[in-house]
């Protein structure tokens, strides 16, 4: 990923409380850089190549369990995560922002 990596994007998700399924890709990953992203809270990673069913099953899942989280939050838990969205929205602008005027 151009201007930062993925691990440093984790990182700032983390500090922001951003709490969402991160499914990580790489062709070059040490496995120092695996175990910090499933200890930071990877859902997986994925060495490349790796199959396009494979991700799209990744992806499917996370999302699975990301809605069985918020069924069970509670109307005011449900407006949190509401704004930790528009949150992490204004984040990734910010992001792309960043890589704009760092190209």
């Amino acid at each position: 990923m151009p201007g930062f990596s993925g691990l440093e994007l984790q990182a700032l998700l983390a500090l922001r409380k951003v709490r969402i399924p991160v499914v990580f890709m790489s062709a070059d990953a040490r496995a120092p850089d695996i175990v910090s992203a499933v200890k930071g809270g990877a859902y997986q990673f994925l060495q490349k190549p790796f199959a396009r069913a494979q991700l799209i099953s990744s992806i499917k899942d996370a999302i699975a369990e990301q809605k069985q989280k918020l069924a069970s939050l509670t109307p005011e838990n449900k407006k949190l995560g509401t704004k930790k969205l528009a949150d992490l929205i204004l984040l990734y602008r910010d992001i792309l922002t960043t890589r704009e005027t760092t190209s």
